[in-house]
């Protein structure tokens, strides 16, 4: 339910103060796509193909399972909130083009209201839908949103900022030891609010903890590192329980996989999320050079010049340098008549 929550509120704080163009949307589609999408793929197919051939692998993903998590509807049972986070990306699509729409002087509490609405009215309707559902957990983003824009109003320094410093220790500490007793605590009001509270004071707090500790260059890296974390910790204690057969005292293998689990999390990120990243990005500026070579195309077509003489003026132009060019080309070049290059 934290993780919900600060993906509300990231998603917020980068995108919703923006301007909702086809260009900004088409930023936040492919930035998403390029930050989730291409390990999760990569995880996906893996699984499959270890559990083929073993069926003692945690993630049971057969062949329709492989077609259903790689379309995004999962299967409530394996990296099931993938399916739920990209749900909330298409519904924050539509919240952020709904507070563009409103009057920018009555904007932020506008857009404050929807969201306590829709909260509410998720809380009233009792939080349908099945594991996979965006209703069964779009309270916890929209409580995220709703800590992004109170932050907004916060001032940067100040009581708030140390007290917020102060609390988010106990409020974090509250959370885990927060007692379930069998029920759904993803339907439950008060952790909704301890999770929306301490996400506010984690970005509103002032301090040691708040930006010393979750603000350290390590804990940065453990933020880059995340998504790795969450998608191959279980694969990582099934090869050391499994298939090297360890059985150690549970101190001992907890330091062991952790040590495993940081070690594979960066080598995906560095050699698969990086890189497809960057490639995912280029592609989305294509349309960009395709506008415009087609542009420059146009202008040279357009031109009243012929080819043979627009080629001799890019090489007076030293666009095209003679050693460049063929032997037999310098030869017709230099014979040719001298008033259509201008010599």
């Amino acid at each position: 339910m934290l993780f919900f929550c600060l993906s509300g509120l990231l998603t917020a704080e980068l995108y919703l103060r923006q301007d909702a163009t086809r260009a900004s949307i088409w930023r936040f589609i492919c930035a998403r796509f390029a930050r989730i999408f291409p390990l999760f793929v990569v995880v996906v197919i893996g699984s499959a193909l270890i559990y083929h051939f073993d069926h003692r692998f945690p993630f049971q993903l057969g062949a329709f399972a492989v077609i259903k998590h790689l379309f995004l509807f999962g299967d409530g049972l394996t990296m099931w909130s993938i399916s739920v986070e990209f749900q909330f990306y298409a519904i924050f699509v539509g919240l952020w083009l709904l507070c563009a729409a409103v009057p920018e002087k009555h904007r932020t509490a506008g857009f404050a209201l929807v969201c306590v609405g829709l909260a509410v009215a998720l809380w009233v309707a009792e939080y349908p839908g099945g594991k996979i559902s965006i209703t069964h957990y779009g309270q916890f983003f929209l409580v995220g949103i709703l800590a992004a824009i109170i932050h907004w109003r916060i001032p940067a320094a100040g009581i708030i900022g140390r007290s917020a410093n102060l609390v988010l220790p106990v409020l974090l500490v509250a959370l885990m030891l927060w007692p379930s007793h069998g029920a759904d605590p993803y339907q439950s009001l008060p952790l909704l609010i301890l999770a929306g509270t301490v996400v506010l004071a984690a970005v509103a707090g002032r301090g040691f903890f708040a930006e010393g500790t979750l603000g350290s260059h390590c804990m940065v890296y453990l933020g880059d590192v995340s998504f790795g974390i969450y998608l191959l910790h279980r694969p990582v204690i099934y090869f050391w329980e499994n298939l090297i057969g360890l059985q150690l005292h549970w101190t001992a293998m907890y330091l062991i996989v952790t040590a495993t689990l940081l070690a594979v999390s960066h080598i995906a990120h560095r050699w698969i999320e990086q890189p497809a990243r960057r490639i995912i990005w280029n592609l989305r500026q294509l349309p960009h050079l395709q506008q415009r070579w087609r542009a420059a195309l146009n202008e040279m077509l357009a031109q009243p010049r012929s080819f043979r003489t627009m080629k001799h003026a890019a090489v007076r132009e030293d666009k095209l340098p003679l050693p460049l060019m063929s032997a037999p080309s310098r030869q017709v070049l230099r014979r040719n008549d001298t008033s259509e290059i201008g010599f």
